[in-house]
């Protein structure tokens, strides 16, 4: 999305219509909610054209198409999801038809009860305040100082903050790009009315500004993930599932499925995948505000699906008419001089590469 919200804007404002027009349909097919800080950047141009009516009709389409696009993008994810999210935040107060991400639900409910804004703001809100820095503060916050500025607010504020799911306010997740790319061309504008002997007085504080963030507030925010036992016994027990395989994982085990066309994170209608992976111990299995894999788990056991690996509550995969018993993949290590050699249901593990054992039986390790 950065790249054409960033095109967008400029064929916007230097008044380019023919190119203008598919550059902003590309912009908003990008995410459903593409159409949120677009619709703002319609009512950006007419505010400062007020008293053009060429240009404010510009305005006025600009927004009326993003609203269109919106409810139509909201309508098909929920044809095409219909099983999630099903179940509310209990910190959001929000009755229990609403799902905790964001949606018209929380619109509704804070237009109702405008107490709720302070309520659902507070929840986190530390780590709110602190990814708002880290998305203004690197430019000094010159970007309030012109009024493109507006459509950059259209997620922080106005949307992620009223909800209380952390992927939404993270600097991990992709969201904070529905703000950049107005954060950026807002404070070149400003940077753009100052005064030429006061340029390098703004760039001095533009600097220390950045070096504040990243030195004092992107500490507080990130951190190094680091690799565990249990991480690598997960991705090593993976490779059992073969490439081409319909796979419907759990979001945080994409990964290794990031290159299988067939591998999918929600449960369509449609599809009837051949394995289930999933993760009980993680905050995803049950996440309330996103795809529920813990219904998903529940719901394939009663299809015909059979558990056919697992590893204690770090891993879970489903196969479809499965009726053997699971493959425990607790790895056995055995200590071989000079170099370490794991084995796994009958799989040699050794430099990252499998080497086929077909002479011995699968099935768990108490037998071995």
């Amino acid at each position: 999305m950065p790249p054409l919200a960033l095109y967008s804007t400029y064929f916007l404002i230097t008044r380019r219509w023919r190119i203008y027009y598919p550059t902003l349909l590309l912009t908003l097919g990008t995410i459903e909610f593409a159409p949120i800080p677009m619709a703002l950047l319609g009512l950006y141009y007419v505010i400062t054209n007020t008293r053009r009516k060429r240009e404010l009709t510009h305005g006025v389409l600009t927004m009326v198409i993003s609203i269109a696009v919106l409810l139509i993008a909201l309508w098909v994810k929920s044809l095409l999801n219909p099983l999630g999210p099903t179940t509310a935040s209990p910190l959001s107060g929000l009755p229990e038809q609403y799902a905790s991400s964001f949606g018209f639900g929380i619109l509704i409910s804070v237009i109702k009860d405008p107490l709720l804004i302070p309520r659902l703001y507070s929840v986190y809100g530390t780590e709110k305040f602190l990814y708002f820095l880290e998305l203004y503060a690197p430019t000094a916050f010159t970007a309030f100082l012109d009024p493109l500025v507006l459509p950059s607010l259209a997620w922080p504020p106005l949307a992620s903050f009223l909800t209380s799911d952390v992927i939404y306010y993270s600097p991990f997740f992709q969201y904070s790009s529905f703000s950049i790319p107005f954060i950026v061309m807002a404070s070149l504008i400003a940077a753009s009315k100052i005064p030429t002997e006061q340029q390098k007085k703004f760039a001095v504080l533009v600097l220390i500004s950045t070096l504040i963030v990243f030195l004092g507030v992107s500490p507080l925010i990130h951190f190094q993930y680091q690799l565990v036992k249990s991480d690598y016994e997960v991705w090593t027990a993976l490779k059992l599932i073969p490439n081409n395989a319909t796979v419907l994982v759990q979001n945080n085990l994409y990964p290794p499925f990031s290159n299988n066309i067939n591998a999918y994170t929600q449960w369509y209608p449609w599809l009837r995948p051949e394995y289930i992976v999933a993760q009980p111990d993680s905050p995803w299995f049950t996440w309330w505000g996103g795809t529920p894999y813990n219904e998903y788990v529940n719901a394939a056991l009663m299809e015909g699906y059979g558990v056919y690996m697992v590893i204690g509550n770090t891993l879970l995969v489903l196969k479809a008419n499965y009726t053997g018993k699971p493959i425990i993949c607790e790895p056995i290590i055995l200590n071989i001089t000079p170099s370490v050699v794991s084995i796994i249901n009958g799989q040699v593990m050794n430099g990252g590469e499998i080497a086929h054992t077909p002479n011995e039986a699968s099935g768990g390790f108490g037998s071995r």
